[in-house]
């Protein structure tokens, strides 16, 4: 990131802004409607892929914009001299993004990190929208069948991607990789499918995963290659987490053998894992509370269980075993 920028009016900047831009994309998110403008359908390009489950299917009014301008693009002399009128050479060397709902714009060094700073701002723009009828973790779930599921919690690079893949291949269908959506009235996950990104092997190396291992990294975030899969067609249905198995690489645990967790310690890791929307400085009284409940009785009602997943088939056989007891999927 080269900087970020204040704007004292980010919908009339965005608006103006909006009709400089010549290329386009409609998304529909669960009734919240974003549009996002560009200056090349190569921008786009990447967005398209990742959110593909979401296009719109006409063009309609937005409840919110996000604008990505390329460098030595037309409308970018413009933006940085409305950005900062005093001294635009300052912020003119980087892409910009700009969105209705910040105060703020971002300054980025490349086109990677403009899409990623992109599709970060989507995500948790909904987050927000779709507060407090909904709590968001950083975890992938699976639809086994029958209205069960599971959930895979764990850091970056814990194996959730590469399980969720693995696990597709066995029958199970896909709700959300990184991003799960609960629904508060029911506690049911609601479908959230956004295009896989995997990382590279520890010499980047492209993935062990067929389709994926053939072809060229999508994207090289902080030089680290990555690769963009689409698999909307196995989306699953909402569903009622049955298992939720928290992902990790202790030394003091074997690998891919599952241990119990208790409910107390579940529940403060599932809030750990919470997504909280961008800006916010003091959340909801309310809303933390209803949180709070909301991930004692996921811990409570699910299986809860620890896995070392430093190795993943080994992981993957341990979870595949576990899930063959509420569910009928194929070992």
């Amino acid at each position: 990131m080269r900087g970020v920028v204040q704007i004292k009016d980010p919908g009339r900047l965005a608006a103006d802004l909006f009709r400089r831009l010549p290329e386009r994309l409609d998304l529909d998110i669960y009734g919240t409607r974003i549009v996002v403008k560009a200056t090349s359908s190569r921008a786009l390009r990447r967005l398209r892929l990742v959110y593909g489950a979401f296009l719109a299917r006409d063009q309609g009014p937005a409840d919110a914009r996000l604008a990505l301008v390329e460098l030595d693009h037309a409308p970018h002399g413009w933006l940085a001299e409305a950005l900062r009128p005093d001294d635009p050479l300052r912020i003119g060397g980087g892409h910009f993004l700009v969105a209705d709902w910040l105060p703020f714009a971002l300054s980025l060094r490349d086109e990677t990190l403009l899409h990623y700073y992109a599709s970060k701002f989507l995500r948790l723009h909904l987050v927000a929208c779709h507060q407090p009828d909904h709590l968001t973790l950083h975890a992938a779930s699976l639809d086994v069948g029958g209205g069960h599921g599971i959930l895979l919690v764990g850091e970056a690079a814990s194996g959730k991607t590469t399980l969720t893949l693995q696990l597709l291949d066995r029958g199970m269908s896909f709700c959300s990789d990184d991003t799960t959506v609960i629904r508060r009235r029911d506690r049911k996950c609601v479908p959230f499918p956004l295009a896989f990104i995997l990382r590279g092997g520890p010499d980047g190396e492209a993935p062990d995963i067929p389709g994926v291992r053939e072809r060229k990294p999508d994207l090289e975030l902080l030089d680290e290659p990555r690769w963009l899969v689409q698999r909307n067609g196995d989306a699953g249905k909402a569903f009622t987490p049955v298992a939720i198995f928290f992902l990790h690489s202790r030394a003091d645990r074997q690998p891919g053998c599952p241990v119990p967790m208790n409910s107390a310690e579940a529940a403060m890791e599932l809030l750990r894992n919470k997504v909280v929307p961008m800006g916010l400085v003091h959340e909801d009284v309310a809303v933390m509370t209803a949180d709070f409940h909301l991930v004692c009785d996921l811990a409570n009602s699910a299986q809860c269980l620890s896995v070392n997943s430093t190795d993943l088939a080994r992981t993957r056989d341990s979870l595949l075993s576990h899930i063959s007891g509420f569910a009928a999927v194929p070992a």
